[in-house]
Order: structure tokens, then sequence, then C-alpha cells
């Protein structure tokens, strides 16, 4: 990624509450959240796809204050914390797993599974925070015939500290 794709500093805490209050919504169901997306973005995206995708990270990303200055992951291995948590049930491993075989569409189903995610990763450590960034472009490629993204995820999400002692050892042979 050349640059930020938004950036929040151009938000005031107006602006970032009503983008929290719309996460899992449509871009076009509160047009003063929509004015305060395009302020953070800067540009008009090339697709509605785009735009939807871009405005479920951010609204996301909102949840977050920049003064805690969280320490930022990429959103499989959040997810994969998430999945090992000695907290998390078995109903919750299966959720995870089920939302990757969820198509991205405007419908907002796989957006509400992924923000219970990230509201979840919120509650559980505030100081570590998704990178939103990474997850739109993600998002942006969510549907590819290869399901790249999805099977980068499974790997991190289901790899274990035994898994990754396992390759280091083979690495070294």
């Amino acid at each position: 990624m050349d640059k930020p794709l938004w950036d929040l500093k151009r938000l005031d805490s107006g602006d970032r509450s009503l983008l929290k209050r719309s996460i899992g919504r449509s871009l076009g169901e509160d047009l003063r959240a929509a004015e305060a997306f395009y302020r953070a973005l800067g540009h008009v995206p090339k697709s509605k796809d785009q735009e939807e995708q871009l405005f479920f990270c951010l609204c996301m990303e909102c949840l977050w204050k920049t003064e805690d200055n969280p320490r930022v992951l990429p959103f499989e291995e959040m997810l994969r914390r998430l999945y090992y948590d000695e907290n998390s049930t078995d109903s919750m491993k299966r959720r995870i797993i089920s939302a990757l075989d969820i198509p991205w569409s405007n419908d907002g189903f796989l957006q509400g599974k992924m923000a219970g995610f990230v509201k979840k990763m919120r509650n559980t450590d505030g100081s570590l925070m998704p990178d939103f960034f990474a997850l739109a472009e993600d998002l942006m490629r969510w549907n590819n015939s290869e399901h790249s993204v999805q099977r980068r995820w499974i790997q991190v999400v289901c790899r274990t500290r035994q898994n990754e002692e396992e390759n280091k050892e083979r690495e070294e042979e």
C-alpha cells in the first residue's frame, strides 16, 4: 500500500461517533456519516463495492481512540487470537471459520459477522487493533475466484504454536 486509504485526523470526535454508530450499516443510510466518510477519504472510490468496503472498515476503526495509540496487527492475526483465546467458545470458533465462506455482498451479512468479531476484539484487548487498511484491501479481493484472502486467513487462524515449531524445524533441516 502506497498511502493510507483514509485519514482520521480530518475528523472530529462527533464525526467519529457518527461513523462508529454506522458499523454494519450501508453508506447511504446516514448522510452525515457519508459526509464524514468522504472527508476522511479525500476521494471517491472506483466502485460502489469499494465504497462500502472502505466505509465498513473506517467505521470499525472508529471504535478505537487515536490517543490510545493501539498496536496494529493484521485482521487474520487478531482472528487467530480470538480463536485461541481461553474464553472463546466452540461456537465462536465455528463462527470465525464459517465467516470465511460468506461472499462479500452489500446486503450486510458478512459485515455483521465481521463487526461482531471486531467488537469482541476491542472488548478483549483495546491495546491491539486490526489493520483496517489491510482489511479493506483484503475485502476488495474477497470475492476473487481463487479465494486467496480466505486461504491465507484460514492458514493464519488455524496455525498453532506446535505448527510454528514444526515449520521452524523443517526449515532448519
